[in-house]
């Protein structure tokens, strides 16, 4: 089942990835969604597949993408921290760091300090850890101090404009009409922008699920392009009790509402166990009503669990 699963995920990396020069950033941004998907449901050795070329790419050429770069390596250290590799998420923190270390992005530098403390503290490095956790309480401090004063100013420019006088008011008013007229023109721009944004991102979002479907029906035809054929000699399908039948297509309903089919473990023998019955009678149910064997129904189970959330993300992303 892992490896059905895995060669998915390379097959869907060669899709993305076979698009021209001129379309990167796009299949950068395709990538790195579909890592988060996979992360959002635990499935960091998956993550981890996608990740390795987009970080390559990052550690090829020098300083490229300063701000890019960091990001890539904070969201690589994250799936590292899942897998409990913490000596390497370290590694790739220290490396976004250096990144931006001349730069001033306290937000996301705020972020590094944060994991590289939860990272010092799994590996019982107490000096470090402390050291990061006290960097990472500073420009936290830092920036909730930005956040009060932008209010405070935001605030006394709104008193100004209140204790304007009768006669500046009556003199900057032709003013403020033009920078009104033009502030509305912009913001029509912002509008007409953040639209076709999201019609963008729309479009992307339908390609995965397209893409995902294909995938399904790939594996399909797979499975049933190396299905040997029939010979005289083939053995008769196993009879079942029209009552078990009932009872185990119920569990197997089921067992498709829950999340139980992302369970790394889980395999016929333990599916079975569940169900209180052996893997010959569940393996026919499934040939015989889901016209495919357990690892096809587990894998479809899973992509089709993944095209929901992306399609979920789809519509809320509609409605704003």
């Amino acid at each position: 089942m892992k490896g059905n699963y895995g060669d998915a995920v390379k097959i869907a990396l060669e899709n993305i990835n076979s698009a021209g020069h001129d379309k990167k950033k796009d299949q950068l941004l395709i990538n790195i969604g579909v890592i988060q998907c996979f992360q959002e449901v635990n499935f960091y050795e998956q993550s981890e597949i996608l990740l390795a070329p987009i970080v390559k790419d990052f550690n090829l050429v020098k300083n490229k993408r300063t701000y890019g770069s960091a990001e890539v390596y904070l969201l690589h250290a994250y799936n590292l921290f899942a897998l409990k590799k913490y000596d390497e998420a370290t590694v790739k923190l220290e490396k976004a760091l250096d990144k931006i270390k001349s730069a001033d992005f306290l937000i996301l530098k705020n972020k590094i300090y944060s994991c590289l403390a939860k990272n010092y503290l799994m590996l019982q490095e107490k000096a470090k850890h402390i050291a990061y956790q006290q960097k990472y309480n500073d420009s936290q401090n830092t920036i909730d101090e930005n956040r009060s004063e932008a209010i405070r100013n935001i605030m006394n420019l709104s008193q100004g404009f209140q204790t304007q006088s009768y006669h500046s008011y009556t003199a900057k008013r032709q003013q403020q009409i033009y920078v009104s007229l033009g502030t509305a023109f912009f913001i029509m721009i912002l509008i007409v922008f953040f639209n076709y944004q999201e019609r963008q991102k729309k479009k992307m979002l339908e390609k995965q699920i397209l893409f995902l479907e294909n995938q399904t029906l790939q594996f399909a035809r797979k499975e049933i392009t190396t299905v040997p054929p029939l010979s005289i000699t083939s053995k008769k399908p196993l009879w079942i009790p029209k009552e078990k039948e009932d009872q185990l297509l119920q569990k197997l309903r089921d067992f498709e509402n829950s999340d139980q089919f992302l369970e790394k473990n889980m395999s016929l023998p333990l599916l079975a166990a569940q169900f209180e019955t052996n893997t010959k009678y569940l393996s026919e149910i499934i040939k015989k009503f889901k016209d495919k064997n357990y690892n096809t129904y587990i894998n479809e189970l899973k992509i089709n669990h993944i095209a929901h959330l992306i399609s979920s993300d789809l519509t809320f992303g509609s409605t704003k």
